[in-house]
């Protein structure tokens, strides 16, 4: 299962990419293909995030990342001293 979604990763999303010889940022399809891995394996529910960006679980799993980052970053805000 995960090297099904590592092929997936490598062969349908990156090589497309690399193969116009433009730099582009990996990090979003590293996640995407790591939040595949993670639900599958652990939940045994199929995300498909590789491929459905616009789903309603990698939404959610994005704008809460956001949510805790900017609190914690809030936080260690408030209490520096200027």
């Amino acid at each position: 299962m995960m090297n099904e979604h590592a092929q997936s990763l490598v062969d349908e999303i990156l090589a497309p990419k690399a193969d116009t010889g433009k730099s582009f940022n990996i990090c979003p399809d590293i996640t995407n293909a790591a939040l595949d891995v993670i639900c599958e394996s652990s939940m045994g529910q199929h995300v498909d995030a590789q491929h459905n960006t616009g789903s309603e679980y990698l939404w959610a799993t994005n704008r809460i990342n956001e949510i805790i980052k900017d609190r914690v970053v809030s936080k260690l805000l408030a209490t520096e001293k200027k």
